[in-house]
C-alpha cells in the first residue's frame, strides 16, 4: 500500500503493488502497520481505514490469475473483473441490490476502473476532478468525517469516453443502523457531483457479527424527504455489503485474515469504554461515526 501526497507517485505506487504479490511480504508489512497502530502513529485514520485500503489493494493478486497482469503498468481492467475477484462471485450471481436491469448491464459490461494507490483530499471531488486525479491511478482517501464516503474511485464507462460514475468505499468497524445510514450513501449526501449514470457502493462492515454479504436496503421515506434522495436513486445505486472479513474472495489465505483481523480489532470501542452517559455523548462528539453506538 501507497499513501501518496501531492504529487502522486505512480510508479513508486506500481513497484509496491509488483512487490506485494509476494502474500509473505504481504503480512509482514500489516505486522509492521499494527506496531505503527499500537504506538498512536495512524495519521491517516483508524485501524478499520487501514484494514480496508490493504483488502482492496490485496484485491489485485487476484485479479492477476484472471489475466489482468498489465493492472501493474496502469492499464484499466473490467469492473466485473474487480467484483469476481472481490467477492469470489461469477458475474451472473452477483447482486447488486435494487438497480435497474440496463444500469446493471451498463456498470458490468462497459465498466472500467483504473487505480493503484491513495491520495488523501479533504474536499468531495467533481468529476472534472476525478478525472484529474485518476490519469495518475489515483484512488482518493477522503478527509476523517468527510460526508458518508471514505475512498472514492473512479468506474469510466467505456460506452463513452467521457462517460463516468463513482465507486465508493464505506468502512464501518461496528454493526450501524443502515436504515439511517443508508441514504448518506449517494451522490446526492456526498455532493459528489456525478453524471446521471449507474454507481456503485461497496459497504464495509468488518467487525460485524453476521457473517454474509447483502445489499444496502431500500431509502426510508422518511430520509428521502428530509435529503432530497429521489426515487432514481434505487435504479442507479448498486451495492454490496460485506460483513465480516471472511465475505472477500481475494482474501483465500487464513493467515492474512488473521492479521487483517488483528489489525481491525485494535481499533478500541471508544463509546463502551465510558462508564457514564456524558462520557459516551464526548465519545460521539469527537468522532461522529460512532454516532449509532
Amino acid at each position: 500500500m501507497v499513501m501518496s501526497i501531492y504529487p502522486s507517485q505512480f510508479a513508486l505506487a506500481a513497484a509496491a503493488v509488483d512487490y506485494l504479490q509476494d502474500e509473505n511480504k504481504w503480512i509482514q508489512c500489516i505486522n509492521a502497520l499494527l506496531t505503527i497502530v499500537l504506538h498512536g502513529l495512524d495519521a491517516a485514520g483508524g485501524a478499520g481505514e487501514l484494514a480496508s485500503r490493504v483488502m482492496l489493494c490485496a484485491m489485485r493478486k487476484a485479479m492477476l490469475k484472471s489475466g489482468e497482469a498489465d493492472l501493474l503498468t496502469g492499464r484499466p481492467v473490467c469492473l466485473v473483473n474487480f467484483l469476481e475477484a472481490l467477492t469470489g462471485k461469477k458475474e451472473d450471481d452477483l447482486q447488486l441490490g435494487l438497480i435497474s436491469t440496463e444500469n446493471r448491464d451498463d456498470l458490468l459490461e462497459n465498466g472500467m476502473i483504473i487505480w493503484n494507490h491513495f491520495s488523501l483530499i479533504k474536499y468531495s471531488p467533481t468529476s472534472k476532478e476525478l478525472l484529474q486525479f485518476m490519469h495518475r491511478g489515483i484512488a482518493p482517501q477522503c478527509h476523517a468525517n468527510q460526508p458518508g464516503i471514505d475512498q472514492i474511485f473512479t468506474i469510466y464507462l467505456k460506452r463513452d469516453s467521457d462517460c463516468l460514475d463513482a465507486k465508493n468505499v464505506k468502512k464501518r468497524n461496528r454493526d450501524p443502523s443502515l436504515e439511517d445510514e443508508n441514504h448518506k450513501l449517494t451522490n446526492v449526501y456526498t455532493k459528489g457531483k456525478i453524471e446521471t449514470n449507474p454507481y456503485l457502493i461497496l459497504y464495509m462492515n468488518l467487525n460485524s457479527q453476521q457473517n454474509n454479504t447483502l445489499t444496502l436496503p431500500p431509502f426510508a421515506e422518511r430520509t428521502r424527504s428530509d435529503t432530497g434522495v429521489a426515487t432514481t436513486q434505487d435504479l442507479r445505486r448498486a451495492s454490496l455489503s460485506f460483513n465480516g472479513i471472511d465475505q472477500f474472495g481475494c482474501l483465500t489465505s487464513q493467515e492474512l485474515r488473521d492479521v487483517l483481523q488483528t489489525l481491525i480489532d485494535l481499533e478500541p470501542d471508544f463509546v463502551a469504554l465510558q462508564s457514564d452517559e456524558p462520557g459516551k455523548q464526548y465519545s460521539k462528539l469527537i468522532n461522529p461515526h460512532l454516532q449509532n453506538k
